[in-house]
């Protein structure tokens, strides 16, 4: 919806009282009739949405910025935000071999989103970097993360058992020499993965196996190609295909 105003100056609008403006950034915008000065006043209102609850900044050995922010100024639904987004700055992430070192881990059962906001450079070893999320339904700006050098990406996303999708297309795994329960404990109902995307050892749950949906339950055995039905491969063999050197290994979302 837009707003017009045809030949009207700050100085002539008329007086507000109790009106609220939504502005960029849900940011609250309130006019306030000025009454003592015979002027009106405009004030921006922050949304809570917009205030880190806890933040972390890197402390060179190997920790990232990180931030913690609440959605919907819900305190159990929260978002975790990782990365510098000024555009310009390439944080290093430092070997990660377990959850203790995360900073964010106090609200890991209230994170229900996570986002990668700056550009991440990861180490060798990303074990258990998003690891024991158990509200995470969805992750995105993976795109972010260069994991090009990264030849370890064990437990990643272990036991973050409301997950329901992926894109591990947006990583590099070129490198990868083991992805040891990567996907173990998870939701996943849709998974994409890209050429270069190994998932041989990640443990994805064997067939039949249970997976939720709104609340719903559902059973399922194997996967699909989501473009073509008729492209049918068990959880067995999905895990096969992409492995290191295979040259079956498509972009394909399942």
């Amino acid at each position: 919806m837009k707003l017009k105003l045809d030949k009207v100056t700050m100085s002539c609008v008329a007086v507000l009282s109790s009106a609220i403006l939504f502005g960029i950034n849900s940011n609250v915008v309130k006019a306030d009739s000025g009454s003592d000065t015979g002027q009106s006043t405009v004030s921006t209102v922050q949304s809570k949405d917009d205030i880190p609850i806890a933040s972390g900044v890197p402390d060179g050995y190997g920790s990232i910025s990180w931030a913690v922010y609440t959605t919907n100024e819900d305190t159990n639904n929260l978002q975790l935000r990782l990365g510098n987004p000024d555009g310009k700055t390439v944080e290093k992430l430092g070997q990660t071999t377990g959850t203790g070192n995360n900073g964010w881990m106090p609200y890991a059962n209230k994170i229900t989103s996570v986002v990668i906001v700056g550009d991440v450079k990861a180490n060798g070893v990303t074990q258990y970097l998003f690891s024991g999320l158990s509200r995470l339904q969805k992750i995105s700006g993976l795109s972010l993360l260069d994991t090009s050098e990264t030849t370890d990406f064990s437990y990643m996303f272990y036991d973050d058992t409301s997950l329901e999708s992926i894109d591990l297309s947006e990583i590099d795994m070129s490198s990868a020499k083991t992805t040891t329960n990567m996907l173990q404990n998870t939701n996943l109902s849709s998974i994409t993965l890209g050429k270069n995307s190994v998932i041989n050892k990640a443990n994805l749950s064997s067939d039949p196996f249970t997976y939720s949906d709104g609340g719903t339950y559902f059973t399922a055995s194997g996967w699909k190609d989501s473009s073509d039905a008729k492209n049918y491969l068990s959880t067995e063999l999905l895990m096969d295909r992409y492995a290191t050197g295979n040259t079956d290994r498509t972009q394909t979302t399942w």
